[in-house]
């Protein structure tokens, strides 16, 4: 790959994972950027298909992820064929985010999310395939299993969700040992443990959750992800909430929220939060 490519890749992901709704937007145009210039690659579309589904654009996310798989197949490369198949778990596990998601006509309304839910399950045999052919240690093996973590949380199989985010966890944790300075290994463990401690409190294992995010925060606040941020804010307030300590949840919410301005999902969520908290007296 040529140098100047790289950097440009690097910049428009450095982009993607900061987050917030304008970080986002410009790394969509870079990656466009990059295809005009430089013609479509495997890598290039992955990278564009996160913050398509970032920005709820998911029929144009599947799409890109489509045509991204189709891309490594013919090039053999099976990292991005597992990049790109995670991404299509992502995109249809979330299509009802989208407010113009293209539904068949004979899916009723009421059927909407376990026709998504179907339809992104259909993905997780292609990525036991993929992943018996690789060796060692990547992020996207780490991502495979958060993808499916995730799809599983939200079909409502909470034990299943917490496999697969242990998984995730247990490789993270591994990938971070390698390298402690990667801001990228370090990301994907805090998204494992965010993920991870959303199905623990589910599960009802408060204690447990509140840890995770608490982690997942720190990472999130020290590689400045916004979007992180608000998830792992958002899952120690949840985790503070069931404990009824609602200082603690009040304060974090109040000082988290200048940090996120920029994301109107994460300011969401967070004031969301604050608002439903009991007065401290």
């Amino acid at each position: 790959m040529a140098e100047g490519l790289q950097d440009k890749l690097v910049a428009a992901e450095a982009l993607q994972v900061k987050g917030g709704t304008d970080n986002w937007d410009q790394s969509i145009k870079a990656y466009e950027a990059i295809i005009t210039e430089q013609g479509p690659s495997s890598v290039v579309l992955n990278g564009l298909g996160v913050p398509l589904r970032m920005r709820n654009r998911q029929p144009e996310a599947i799409a890109t992820f489509t045509y991204a798989r189709a891309l490594a197949l013919k090039e053999r490369d099976l990292e991005a064929q597992l990049t790109a198949v995670n991404g299509l778990i992502d995109a249809w596990r979330t299509g009802n985010r989208c407010p113009t998601f293209p539904y068949p006509f004979y899916v009723e309304k009421e059927e909407r999310l376990p026709y998504l839910h179907t339809v992104a399950q259909s993905f997780i045999p292609d990525t036991d395939a993929i992943m018996s052919q690789m060796r060692g240690l990547n992020l996207t093996r780490v991502e495979a299993y958060n993808q499916r973590g995730l799809l599983y949380n939200d079909m409502g199989d909470i034990e299943g969700a917490l496999a697969e985010y242990r998984e995730a966890t247990r490789r993270a944790r591994m990938l971070t040992e390698t390298d402690p300075s990667n801001d990228r290994y370090q990301n994907r463990l805090a998204r494992a443990l965010t993920t991870m401690g959303v199905s623990l409190l589910r599960n009802g294992d408060v204690d447990g959750a509140l840890a995770g995010q608490q982690e997942s925060l720190g990472i999130y606040l020290q590689v400045d992800d916004m979007r992180g941020v608000g998830n792992a804010g958002a899952g120690v307030i949840d985790a503070l909430d069931a404990k009824q300590d609602y200082a603690a949840a009040r304060k974090l919410a109040k000082d988290l929220l200048p940090k996120v301005e920029q994301d109107p999902e994460s300011v969401r969520m967070l004031t969301e939060r604050l608002a439903k908290l009991p007065p401290v007296l």
